[in-house]
Parts: C-alpha cells; structure tokens; sequence
C-alpha cells in the first residue's frame, strides 16, 4: 500500500507477503538508515548508532554497545547505587507524605545519597542565583574579571545551601562556574537592555556601568560582536571564517525541507 505523508511517499506492508519481502528476502537492502542532512551535521556525517548506514561499521558499533555499555555484567555494577538511590528516593517520598509537603517528582535530582536527602534542581539554580548575587558588590564586567578569591566565596556559600557526594566535587566545581558565568551575562545583558537598575544591583555598581556601556571602547566591542555573531557569508569574524552557528542551523532547516520534498 502506497500512501504520502505530505510531500514524502510512504510504502506501508500490510500482508504477509509484503512483510516477507521487506524483512526477509530483501531485508539487506532496505536495513540501512537513509540519507538525511541533519543527520550528517548533529550526527558526524551519520557515524553515530543511531543513523550510522548497516554494514560492518554499525555492526561493530553495536557490538561495542552491546558488551560494553548494555552487558548484564555493566548493568549489575551499578545495582548498589540504583538499590541505594531507589530506597533514598522512596524515603524522601515517605517523610514530604507524612509531613503533607507537596513533591514535584519532575523537578527533583539525585542529591547526596549519604544524607538521604534530594535536591530539587530549581532549587540549586535559585541557591546558585542568590550567592552569586549577593556578593556581587563590584562593577566586574564579565564572570572572567571577578577576582578568584570571591569566586570561591561564591562557591563555598552554595556548598551551604546544598548537599553532595565528595565525588562529585570537580564536576559541580565545573558547572558552578560555567552556569554562573552564563547567569551573570544574561542578568548584565538585560540591565543593559532596559536601562534600569534591577533589585539585585547596588546602585553604584549600576552607575558605573551606565558610564562604562556608554564609553565608545564598549560601544565599538558591542558592534564588532554584532558583525561576528551575524556575518552569513564568510562565517564567524572571530573564527576565521568558520559558520556560525545561526548559519548552521538555517542551512539544516533548508536541507531539510529540501530532504522531504
């Protein structure tokens, strides 16, 4: 049975016999993924398991997979933390039931399993937010300029407000600081942008910043990385030419669209 979901053409097996043919007889030929320019740009040119082509390389992909990631000998390694996990979750469900706290199941992460206590993660994100804040007390004008020193002041007033495995150390060091980073730009950006002085900044801090983001230094940085950001002929100013990433993304939805028609 042929059929077309819109400009695609779809051939359905709806008997045994058609069945037969695609998934037996003819089962080499119609294995492999087709070809789809998305998938060759977030998928390293379709190399992942996912749309790799069906041949000895996806074999051997699922082969890896199958041993190493999904093996019953992986999986069970990790049955004392998922025992653990479950049984802390579970605890925590009981004493927010007892104690007729509402609990936003899809909201919550692991926390520190020593404690039996989880973390909600809107709660770390507005912890984070609050810490960084407060000591902000300082005209720095990006994340890279406040001094170390109150870096880790920052960081060791969230380690107050949540709880985690001493293993987890680096990796929640590492995404401090990138999220922190991140937050301080937008929080700037949107002061910039509406002219006003938000709660969080203290006046002079904002004062300073309105005589800086007036300067003609700030005002020609601002323009070049405007023009870096938008050049959609020769790409990135600041990467020698490579593709933005907004070109990038224009060019798979044109790929795309060319794909379906």
């Amino acid at each position: 049975m042929s059929m077309r979901f819109g400009q695609v053409p779809i051939i359905v097996a709806s008997s045994p016999h058609a069945a037969e043919q695609f998934l037996k007889k003819h089962d080499l030929i119609f294995a492999s993924r087709p070809k789809n320019r998305v998938a060759q740009f977030v998928a390293y040119n379709q190399r992942n398991l996912t749309f790799a082509k069906y041949g000895p390389y996806w074999r051997n992909m699922r082969k890896l997979c199958t041993l190493e990631l999904l093996s019953t000998l992986k999986i069970n390694l990790f049955q004392s933390m998922r025992k653990q996990e479950v049984g802390n979750f579970v605890t925590f469900i009981y004493r927010a039931a007892t104690s007729g706290v509402e609990v936003d199941i899809s909201a919550m992460r692991i926390g520190d399993s020593s404690s039996e206590q989880w973390h909600p993660a809107k709660d770390a994100a507005r912890d984070l937010k609050d810490c960084v804040r407060r000591l902000y007390t300082h005209a720095y004008y990006s994340w890279s300029e406040i001094p170390n020193t109150i870096h880790q002041a920052m960081f060791n007033e969230f380690k107050t407000m949540c709880t985690w495995e001493p293993r987890y150390n680096l990796v929640i060091t590492t995404t401090f600081e990138r999220r922190a980073s991140a937050r301080l730009s937008s929080w700037l950006k949107k002061v910039r942008d509406s002219g006003e002085r938000s709660d969080w900044m203290l006046p002079h801090v904002f004062n300073e910043f309105g005589l800086y983001w007036n300067t003609n230094k700030f005002k020609a940085m601002s323009e070049q990385a405007k023009k870096a950001r938008g050049n959609l002929k020769d790409g990135s100013l600041h990467t020698r030419g490579a593709k933005t990433v907004g070109t990038i993304a224009r060019e798979m939805i044109v790929y795309m669209l060319y794909d379906m028609n």
